[in-house]
């Protein structure tokens, strides 16, 4: 029976504790601060993250030690992101995440070596200019799939285009020849240039004669 009214006291002190937990809200990116306001020195704090309140069935993200503790055989816990402050009581990390949503759990050993406990639901918000890295992951995807579309189009018309003046050219071929001979006919070779220098400066020579044999008669 007694262990019966022990247990009833222990639910309603979790379902006390777990309805006076602190809500904290933040954006992606942002530094997170959870004050746990413990008056005093503490030997021992340990924080650990459930996705409910009610559930106690995570290890813990980081616990301090005073050395004292340590002494006593406290195993100190760090983490890359989360630490605990001494001096201001409070735990804090850094860029939120949506995957730090949960419910935050700090166990503490007071200066009358008591066990407590304070609560934390925090909510991690995505802002409107937000983009998550499988979003960013997809579009440099499809941009490179667009640009290879686009090439693959070009040199298929680079071929096509080429094919078809080939095609021009054997399907007509006296058009060419025909071109070819005009612009040749069209123009003098150097042996026909050369003989009517020739002739014209003849003829020169002649009227110089000319004129000479008129001068000597007079």
């Amino acid at each position: 029976m007694r262990r019966f009214f022990l247990l009833i006291i222990t639910c309603l002190a979790i379902a006390g504790a777990v309805s006076d937990r602190e809500r904290v809200e933040v954006n992606i990116g942002e530094n997170v601060t959870l004050n746990v306001e413990i008056p005093g020195n503490v030997s021992r704090v340990t924080l650990m993250l459930q996705k409910k309140c009610e559930n106690r069935t995570e290890e813990p993200i980081i616990r301090y030690c005073s050395p004292e503790e340590e002494k006593r055989g406290c195993t100190v816990k760090k983490s890359d992101r989360f630490r605990f402050d001494t001096e201001s009581s409070s735990v804090t990390f850094a860029d939120a995440r949506t995957s730090d949503e949960g419910c935050y759990i700090v166990s503490y050993i007071d200066v009358d070596n008591l066990l407590k406990e304070k609560f934390f639901e925090v909510t991690v918000n995505e802002t409107p200019w937000t983009i998550r890295l499988e979003y960013l992951n997809i579009i440099a995807v499809g941009i490179a799939l667009l640009t290879a579309v686009l090439v693959i189009i070009y040199v298929i018309n680079h071929i096509i285009n080429c094919q078809k003046k080939k095609q021009n050219n054997t399907e007509h071929p006296e058009e060419i020849i025909s071109l070819s001979s005009a612009s040749r006919a069209s123009k003098p070779t150097t042996d026909e240039s050369l003989e009517m220098v020739d002739v014209i400066k003849s003829s020169v020579d002649n009227n110089k004669r000319s004129k000479k044999d008129l001068n000597h008669g007079a």
